[in-house]
């Protein structure tokens, strides 16, 4: 005996004695979607290292479907070096976090890459971002209205003037500095520090101003009249900033009869300073006949 088969068997019904068709029940196939992509901004600034971590706007991801703010931390690094780590903080942007690191990555004098990682978290894929901190450049220098002389002082008073060229991030120039007068030792030191953290250091040392002349003594051996050939002055110079260059010199004129009929001889002590700031003393003595 031939059994007929069930109507909802072969998808039909019967509908007002006709036969209708029942769609047949939906199987779930949803796709396991993987974790949604993101991209990972770094700001480097000179006190804090700031990442923004976001879910890729663009992707069908399980993160992105939810808007949910990527979690989780985000490791930096400095040249391939352990940094430190900072947990992502939700953005009131959906689907957005920042991590805040307050650092300062150190100044090395040569370019330094540094880079904020982000594992990821069940939702979210992981991602990076890779940032090349290079130092500004720092020109000094030194005019003045005078040249400045052999031994590297000055007479008139220094200008110090700096230039300086961005590195990856930009650096305010030091402003100018005037000096009238300084000590031998005298160095001016500027720091240039980016906005970045990239730093330089300038150190200006030929800036040196004298603008005074050295201190002159003037001393006489014996009792007046002199022999026509003697040279009793003596002298003696000081210079508490750039120094007396050599020893003080006294040059003799020629013996000459004044009106009253007395022989006398000119002498000039002379003093220079290392600046090249000059002292003269002048003055005559009685010569015997």
């Amino acid at each position: 005996m031939t059994r007929p088969l069930a109507p909802t068997l072969l998808g039909l019904a019967l509908a007002g004695g006709l036969l209708a068709t029942v769609p047949s029940p939906a199987v779930a196939t949803a796709a396991a979607d993987g974790p949604a992509p993101t991209v990972t901004h770094l700001a480097v600034h000179a006190e804090q290292l700031i990442a923004t971590v976001e879910a890729d706007p663009g992707s069908t991801g399980v993160g992105a479907a939810s808007a949910e703010a990527p979690t989780g931390r985000v490791v930096f690094t400095v040249d391939g070096v352990r940094l430190g780590a900072a947990r992502l903080e939700a953005d009131p942007v959906p689907g957005v976090a920042h991590a805040v690191l307050p650092r300062r990555v150190r100044a090395t004098g040569s370019p330094l890459t540094i880079d904020a990682s982000y594992a990821g978290d069940a939702t979210h894929a992981s991602s990076h971002e890779a940032y090349r901190r290079t130092d500004p450049v720092v020109e000094a220098r030194v005019t003045s209205t005078g040249p400045v002389g052999p031994h590297g002082w000055y007479r008139t008073p220094t200008e110090v003037t700096f230039a300086c060229t961005d590195g990856s991030a930009h650096a305010v120039c030091p402003a100018a500095v005037s000096k009238r007068a300084t000590q031998a030792t005298s160095v001016l030191r500027r720091t240039v520090r980016a906005e970045d953290g990239g730093t330089v250091r300038v150190e200006v040392s030929d800036h040196r101003v004298d603008p005074w002349a050295p201190r002159l003594a003037v001393s006489r051996v014996g009792e007046a009249p002199y022999p026509r050939t003697a040279r009793p002055v003596r002298c003696t110079a000081t210079d508490s900033r750039s120094g007396v260059d050599g020893r003080c010199t006294v040059a003799y004129g020629a013996v000459r009869r004044t009106d009253g009929g007395r022989l006398t001889r000119s002498w000039v002590a002379t003093a220079t300073d290392r600046a090249g700031n000059e002292r003269t003393r002048r003055g005559t003595l009685s010569v015997r006949r």
